[in-house]
């Protein structure tokens, strides 16, 4: 289950990437063919380290329903969308958004954790997931980071997430994907970046011993009754 909640891969890509790569043999230049080379080894997944989503999701936000071969059927929901209406079309749309990566990347195979991060200034670690609209389970909305104009910067998305084992002793792994705290300078802002950026979820604490064990502070109230 873990793995499913932390899988990074496109299903749009799962949909239309090989009929895009039929295409660009059919109509291909240069550029079409350099665009093809990187989607080729490319793994379909949003890590840190994939090679080709930022060129693919260019490509994706180009397009509309009216442009796939088989539109949404309510009755074959893991099958449908699928395939390319007009392959022409789609390579044009292949070109646009290979000069869109590479005016303002400078290369067709930009890494996507290096477009995407995630954490406020002093605390940038590389980014995975994206929005749904591309069929990710790692649901994660980036937005322009105002101060680098090549960076986007995670602010929504998997917010609180908890997997729960229940049994006669639950078990449970977690993740506070922002943190308790947003306040500039505190401990805890942003104190869980780091995790995102492995994929990772850390053990809940379900138990008094585990709990006192990660207690920062602790309060004695009095409570004086009056007649």
């Amino acid at each position: 289950m873990a793995g499913y909640k932390l899988n990074t891969g496109l299903e749009a890509a799962d949909r239309f990437l090989d009929e895009l790569l039929a295409a660009t043999e059919q109509y291909p230049d240069s550029l079409i063919q350099n665009a093809a080379s990187v989607l080729k080894v490319w793994d379909k997944t949003t890590n840190g380290d994939s090679r080709g989503a930022v060129l693919f999701t260019a490509w994706f936000d180009q397009f509309n329903p009216g442009m796939v071969a088989v539109s949404w059927d309510a009755g074959r929901p893991v099958s449908t969308p699928d395939g390319l209406k007009d392959t022409k079309k789609a390579v044009d749309l292949l070109r646009n958004a290979a000069n869109q990566v590479l005016k303002k990347y400078g290369r067709l195979d930009i890494a996507w954790g290096a477009v995407n991060r995630f954490g406020p200034a002093g605390k940038d670690y590389s980014a995975n997931g994206g929005s749904e609209q591309y069929g990710i389970y790692r649901t994660i909305h980036f937005v322009p980071d105002q101060s680098q104009p090549q960076v986007n910067r995670a602010v929504a998305g998997d917010t609180y997430v908890a997997i729960t084992e229940f049994g006669e002793k639950p078990r449970a792994q977690v993740s506070l994907s922002y943190g308790n705290a947003s306040q500039p300078g505190h401990k805890h802002n942003g104190d869980s970046w780091k995790r995102m950026s492995e994929k990772k979820l850390r053990k809940a604490l379900l138990e008094k011993p585990a709990i006192l064990q990660q207690l920062e502070k602790q309060e004695t109230l009095r409570l004086t009754l009056t007649p």
